[in-house]
């Protein structure tokens, strides 16, 4: 029987729980907005739910029925759910063959088993953490803004555009409003470098935990991302704080020394653990570019570990590239995800001019590390998992939500340059007045 978006709504515990699931979603935008100081944040986490059910619409008027990989998890999760409310052994190794994704499946299977197997829920839970995104995004804008000690008016109009741009980027809307894990993964990487952020300004215990409890709920989503993050943040974390110390550029340098040859190492036995050798590294990507129109030319199983880097590498920084553009609507969406990656990179990298030495984020300078090192890892995490641009066009945006931050300082910034030289304009010629851009 097809899988519709619709499903499960013809049974009334569908129906309830999906009411309850949005007057929570609700209560936890509400909560969320306290998190940054202007209450107006609330307008682009209206607006972001908006566009995502705008796309939501779309997708049950043009497709109807759910995706490959979207039944999939609908059927992982309606098993699970039997297991969670039934003695079905037989099953239960099906539900857990998928490792290193397993949270999710059980996270459908709780949902399911309050209101069915309905997947609007997913798509519910989905919504909520994109509009929590929205707020964390904003609250890091904001503590980035409070360490660098620049203007509330800047500060307040960095935290808006941040939370503006995370709301209406396509790469991110576009699977939102799906059965898929995006939405979370995306969450909780934003979660783990805001409250990193929090931990660095304000050393306590609290911020650590929240640290280990994302890390370990994301690791339980998606296990490869979760360790990247995880290691990155922790030599992010040391680095930064050892900035702080008194011998700052000689701490800096020994951990450096220290770190580049043990990194390798590190992540070796990490990835061993956890079942991605070098020869699952190869394997995966070349079953992913093999199996898919979409894929990296030039993977193949018997291609080297290093070959597969200088593949997947530069099209995780810039792919695809003109030259690899077709008609195929996958190609579509890799472009998309391109043009807001592309957006969002290069402003940010304008903006980390403004945290040298005497520009208006310096102050807040021996924190950006802790942004950079974080995307370092991620970039390569990808290219250790991806063999196809419909895939990356799902990953890619876990690195685009760090640098949204970053984005909005240079936005921020240019917005406010531009003022100023308007009122000048306008001053020198008596009474004319000027229209601003009004992004708070």
């Amino acid at each position: 029987m097809e899988t519709t978006y619709l499903s499960g709504l013809d049974r009334v515990e569908g129906v309830a729980t999906l009411l309850i699931m949005a007057l929570g979603g609700a209560l936890v935008a509400a909560l969320a907005s306290r998190l940054v100081r202007t209450s107006k944040i609330i307008r682009p986490m209206l607006l972001g739910l908006a566009l995502d059910t705008l796309v939501l619409f779309v997708l049950i008027i043009a497709f109807g029925s759910l995706d490959a990989d979207a039944r999939l998890w609908h059927s992982l999760g309606t098993v699970a759910a039997q297991n969670l409310t039934e003695d079905i052994s037989a099953q239960y190794s099906t539900v857990l063959s998928k490792e290193g994704k397993e949270g999710y499946i059980w996270i459908l299977g709780l949902l399911y088993v309050a209101g069915g197997p309905t997947p609007l829920l997913g798509v519910a839970l989905n919504l909520i953490a994109r509009g929590l995104t929205i707020a964390v995004v904003a609250r890091t804008t904001q503590e980035l803004a409070d360490e660098a000690g620049i203007s509330k008016k800047l500060t307040d109009r960095s935290v808006m555009i941040a939370g503006y741009i995370t709301a209406l980027l396509p790469c991110f809307a576009i699977w939102a409003p799906q059965l898929l894990r995006e939405s979370l993964t995306v969450l909780l990487i934003s979660v783990t470098v805001c409250v990193a952020v929090v931990l660095c300004r304000k050393r306590s215990v609290v911020p650590l935990l929240v640290i280990i409890a994302a890390l370990a709920l994301l690791a339980w989503i998606r296990q490869t991302l979760g360790v990247s993050v995880g290691i990155a943040v922790i030599f992010a974390l040391l680095f930064v704080l050892l900035g702080r110390s008194l011998h700052a550029r000689m701490f800096r340098m020994i951990l450096t020394i220290v770190a580049v040859p043990a990194i390798p190492l590190l992540l070796q036995q990490v990835l061993a653990i956890i079942g991605m050798e070098s020869d699952s590294i190869i394997g995966t990507t070349a079953d992913l570019s093999e199996t898919a129109s979409s894929g990296f030319p030039g993977l193949s199983d018997g291609t080297s570990l290093t070959t597969v880097f200088l593949i997947t590498v530069p099209r995780v920084i810039a792919g695809p590239f003109p030259w690899e553009m077709n008609g195929e609507f996958v190609m579509l969406l890799a472009f998309i995800d391109l043009a807001c990656w592309l957006l969002v990179l290069s402003t940010s990298l304008l903006a980390v001019r403004l945290f040298r030495e005497g520009k208006l984020l310096a102050r807040a300078n021996w924190m950006l590390p802790l942004v950079l090192i974080t995307v370092a890892a991620l970039v390569l995490g990808l290219s250790m998992i991806t063999g196809n641009y419909g895939l990356l066009a799902r990953f890619r945006p876990t690195v685009t939500i760090l640098l949204i931050p970053l984005s909005a300082f240079w936005f921020g910034h240019s917005s406010m340059l531009y003022d100023t030289g308007a009122s000048a304009t306008v001053g020198s010629r008596g009474s004319a007045k000027l229209a601003t851009l009004r992004w708070d």
